[in-house]
């Protein structure tokens, strides 16, 4: 997660050390696979790139973005017919918070 969180944030493991106050040794630890960090510094070090590590329940399915894809799916599906998915709001209201969530 660290070394794709870095790559995609265009940051280098120095800076990152710099900004997240963990050692560019111990972050290299990290990416070689010599040390594990534990959750509270992994999460240090992903914000530090612009991330978020976050908890979510293992009977969702997310994609790339963290979307629930089964309610992008409904929504599809809603928007295709006409309907309303599930919930009580607009289809169109509801894919529009979804995106506006996901800046």
């Amino acid at each position: 997660m660290i070394r794709e969180a870095l790559r995609n944030s265009g940051m280098t493991a120095r800076r990152l050390s710099e900004v997240a106050g963990v050692s560019e040794g111990r972050i290299s630890d990290y990416l070689s696979g010599r040390h594990d960090p534990g959750t509270a510094r992994l999460a240090r070090l992903l914000e530090g790139t612009g991330h978020a590590l976050a908890v979510v329940p293992m009977n969702r399915s997310f994609d790339r973005n963290g979307i629930v894809l089964a309610e992008l799916l409904d929504l599809g599906d809603a928007l295709a017919i006409g309907a309303r998915p599930t919930g009580e709001r607009e289809p169109l209201a509801r894919f529009a918070d979804l995106v506006a969530a996901r800046g």
